[in-house]
């Protein structure tokens, strides 16, 4: 008995472990990296790419209108842009497309606040090339394109963004 027990702690410790390396793997820090060509399908019918958030700086947020958290970002994100004018917003929206209006409810329109809606849940293109693990997720980039920070804690993304992009 006492051997079943020993061989059945040593198997579960040997599979937890491959699961915390498998996780550590997938996610892939960009800081410092020039941003992937990511395209972005914006509400207003336009395409936006990485590139439209480079331009004077910004931050890439995405979120659901299902997780409390990313809502709470977006509200921050609504804010945050309207204190910085001076920088572009995306706020990229996860949910599947039978939640569009829920999401188009919370959505808040600002002349450097886009919104981008694909109906495709996680399997996001931006959202898997950008290896996006956890709502809400932000990317900060500057007018290089290279990101500057990302983070999935939305708690401190106002003062990343404001540390990183100065004006």
């Amino acid at each position: 008995m006492i051997r079943f027990f020993r061989s059945s702690i040593v198997f579960l410790l040997l599979v937890l472990s491959s699961c915390s390396f498998t996780t550590s793997g997938s996610s892939q820090d960009f800081s410092g990296r020039q941003a992937p060509f990511t395209r972005f399908y914006g509400l207003d019918g336009n395409v936006y790419v990485t590139g439209d958030v480079a331009k004077s700086g910004g931050a890439i947020v995405f979120w659901s209108s299902s997780c409390s958290p990313s809502k709470s970002a977006l509200q921050h994100l609504n804010v945050l842009a309207f204190e910085r004018p001076d920088l572009n917003f995306l706020a990229v929206n996860l949910d599947e497309l039978k939640d569009r209006e829920k999401a188009l409810s919370v959505m808040v329109e600002r002349p450097n606040l886009l919104h981008a809606f694909s109906g495709n849940g996680v399997y996001d293109e931006a959202f898997i090339a950008l290896r996006g693990n956890a709502l809400p997720y932000m990317i900060v980039i500057d007018r290089t394109g290279k990101i500057l920070a990302q983070t999935t804690r939305y708690s401190t993304a106002q003062s990343t963004v404001t540390r990183h992009l100065t004006r």
